[in-house]
């Protein structure tokens, strides 16, 4: 969630600022100059490659991208690295991306009279979730002997929930807005 991203850039300017270990501040420098050209590139491009696409298969597109290579990102690297700053980039194209998509989707959703509440409900619904899940987040890294890794590859699999519902969602490209 981009509310989250915030917390993301002053944990790392913060260890920036204070950390005592060189070492440490370099890393969390170059963390937050990947994370801040990733968020500004994919937040925009989200709607215009949306438009390439209909809703539901960017959506489904989305999600099968974020599946991917948020797996491969808690299973498959293992130091920090070159190879974790262009995976996380990487990451964060998908996982971003739907924050520039979303707001062209969800208009098309609601009829004028709505549009905002719908819009508005259904863009911080997953905010609310994600906020529970966070709550839990500690019971299931230590389910897995303290592996953040493992909890993270888990937390993914939410993905394959939005690959499937997104196709009783309503395609809207190309319709007229409802009245």
């Amino acid at each position: 969630s981009p509310n989250y991203h915030h917390i993301y850039l002053l944990c790392l300017a913060s260890i920036h600022e204070y950390a005592r270990d060189e070492h440490l501040r370099q890393k969390s420098w170059m963390m937050l100059q990947v994370l801040l050209a990733d968020w500004a590139t994919e937040y925009l491009a989200g709607a215009w490659v949306g438009g390439f696409f209909t809703r539901r298969t960017m959506y489904f597109m989305l999600c099968l991208g974020s599946l991917l290579t948020c797996g491969w990102l808690f299973r498959g690297i293992e130091t920090y690295g070159v190879g974790f700053l262009i995976l996380t980039f990487v990451v964060g194209g998908f996982t971003a991306t739907f924050y520039g998509w979303l707001p062209l989707y969800l208009p098309e959703l609601f009829p004028t009279r709505v549009r905002a509440t719908g819009q508005g409900l259904s863009f911080n619904a997953g905010r609310v979730l994600a906020a529970v899940g966070a709550l839990y987040s500690g019971q299931l890294v230590q389910s897995f002997d303290g592996s953040y890794a493992k909890a993270g590859a888990i937390i993914t699999l939410v993905y394959i929930v939005g690959m499937a519902l997104v196709w009783v969602a309503p395609e809207t490209k190309g319709k007229p807005l409802p009245a």
